[in-house]
């Protein structure tokens, strides 16, 4: 299957993800939906780009979009962040484990068929996420982040550099594979307005503390 083919089944699978990891630390999703599947887009976009030119180093740079997505969509910050997609890879990781070894366990396919057309995988996986979630949904079960500073500077600070270092690891792969550097075209200039996203969110965030500051020492 065309790399491009497989978007709508990472689309709805990451999707699920979110909706999973969100409802788990009780994160508002009614209201949020078109920042899921902003989020959920994003992520597809670059596992099956990156993966498209270099098939061995897709994952880390998908989920790095993922967590700075998160801090700033839902102004999360970032050890939170970073959390919530842990907990999204090692939930989604285990189901799509247990459902490969039925699947092959039962003969429905041969490992190397499956591996070739994962969607026998991501749609039964997605289906299980979408329970859990409406499972913790209807049973209010989750955690609660403690939002006080959730924005401080370090948050940002932090975030520009795991952009930059996740794009100097890229370009060491490439250089050592050889690849055109019109490969890097791209990913740098995901990395770069990432970086100017962070930077801009952070001075909209500064603006606002002052501002809120202003208006309590008014008050006094």
């Amino acid at each position: 299957m065309s790399s491009w083919n497989e978007f709508p089944f990472f689309l709805i699978e990451y999707i699920a993800i979110l909706l999973l990891t969100l409802s788990a630390f009780r994160l508002p999703i009614r209201y949020s939906l078109h920042k899921i599947l902003f989020i959920a887009t994003a992520m597809s976009v670059v596992y099956i780009y990156i993966r498209h030119i270099q098939s061995d180093f897709a994952l880390l740079p998908t989920f790095t979009v993922e967590m700075i997505l998160l801090m700033l969509f839902f102004r999360l910050p970032l050890i939170f962040s970073f959390l919530v997609v842990i907990i999204g890879v090692l939930t989604s990781g285990a189901i799509e484990a247990l459902i490969l070894y039925i699947e092959t366990s039962l003969k429905i396919a041969s490992l190397n068929y499956i591996m070739d057309h994962y969607y026998y995988v991501q749609l039964p996986t997605t289906v299980v996420l979408l329970l859990l979630t409406a499972f913790l949904q209807r049973r209010k079960i989750g955690f609660h982040f403690t939002m006080q500073d959730s924005l401080k500077g370090y948050n940002f600070y932090l975030s520009a550099i795991l952009v930059i270092s996740v794009m100097l690891i890229q370009f060491a792969t490439y250089s050592v594979n050889n690849n055109s550097s019109y490969n890097l075209l791209i990913p740098s200039i995901i990395s770069i307005i990432l970086v100017l996203a962070i930077f801009l969110s952070y001075k909209h965030n500064k603006k606002l503390w002052k501002e809120r500051r202003e208006r309590l020492e008014k008050k006094r």
